[in-house]
């Protein structure tokens, strides 16, 4: 089944990457570089899946968690995964607290994103 994925990262290397190898497999794919961006264009997006890096320039992934409520409007809450080089076990906890449902430690595989995508 495909789906359709909003990868929110500030590294434009490996969202072109992401969004290369999901295509490939007959995902939709729309990336977006800002926490303030991506949550602007949440409800024209429509995503199934998001996958958000923690740490951003301006603002941080948390600061998009804690928003997004208020900008989801009439859609569906879509399943949110964390991509980050953060492993500490507080800040997986505080990620959890705010609905995630899943915690890809950077640097991860190709194969580890095609079985979040596919579950």
């Amino acid at each position: 089944m495909t789906k359709k994925i909003y990868i929110i990262d500030d590294n434009k290397d490996l969202t072109f990457m992401l969004k290369e190898g999901l295509e490939l497999e007959g995902h939709t794919c729309v990336t977006e570089n800002s926490v303030e961006q991506a949550l602007v264009n949440l409800t024209k997006v429509k995503p199934d899946i998001i996958l958000l890096d923690l740490g951003f320039e301006n603002a941080s992934g948390f600061a998009f968690l804690q928003n997004l409520d208020e900008f989801l409007e009439d859609i569906p809450r879509p399943a949110i995964f964390i991509i980050s080089g953060y492993e500490y076990e507080e800040v997986k906890k505080f990620a959890f607290s705010l609905g995630v449902n899943g915690y890809i430690p950077k640097p991860f595989t190709s194969r580890d994103i095609h079985n979040i995508v596919t579950t």
